[in-house]
């Protein structure tokens, strides 16, 4: 005797709507955001005749903020490493003089310290701003904004 059991089916969940992908434009653009900027390699050239001081050029639309970050300067460590190793043997105290494209900040860096890989190559600078503003309501050195003359505030966004 075989019994026949109707199959029980199961209660048909609601179509929750899909959300649309993001454009891949915008997408690009917040993982770009995400992503450390980082120093081209001919963006840091001497200043002048000698190797030390150096100018970095920094590219349309990177802010200062940027270069605080030691991976910023992560392809140009090594370099400015081998000269002041080659000079005094110390990278610490070597200047960089930043100027943005757009001229919308200059900045005089000092380097503080190098940081180091796990096979002991330079990956990445440590800087400070040595000027050309002080501001005295926070007691720092700050960059000046080219277009005003007074201290970097920051990149405005209309």
């Amino acid at each position: 005797m075989a019994t026949a059991q109707a199959a029980v089916k199961p209660a048909p969940t609601p179509a929750v709507p899909a959300t649309p992908p993001a454009p891949e434009g915008v997408r690009a653009q917040k993982l770009r955001a995400a992503q450390v900027r980082k120093l081209p390699p001919d963006r840091l050239q001497p200043e002048g005749h000698f190797s030390l001081p150096q100018r970095a050029q920094v590219p349309l639309g990177w802010d200062y903020e940027d270069a605080l970050n030691p991976d910023f300067w992560v392809f140009v460590a090594h370099r400015l490493a081998a000269m002041a190793k080659a000079a005094n043997g110390n990278v610490a105290g070597a200047e960089i003089k930043m100027v943005a494209d757009d001229l919308s900040f200059c900045a005089d860096m000092m380097v503080t310290g190098v940081r180091y890989n796990g096979l002991n190559q330079p990956d990445g600078l440590f800087v400070q701003c040595i000027g050309p503003c002080y501001d005295p309501e926070t007691d720092a050195c700050c960059p000046v904004d080219v277009k005003t003359g007074k201290r970097w505030t920051g990149r405005k966004t209309a």
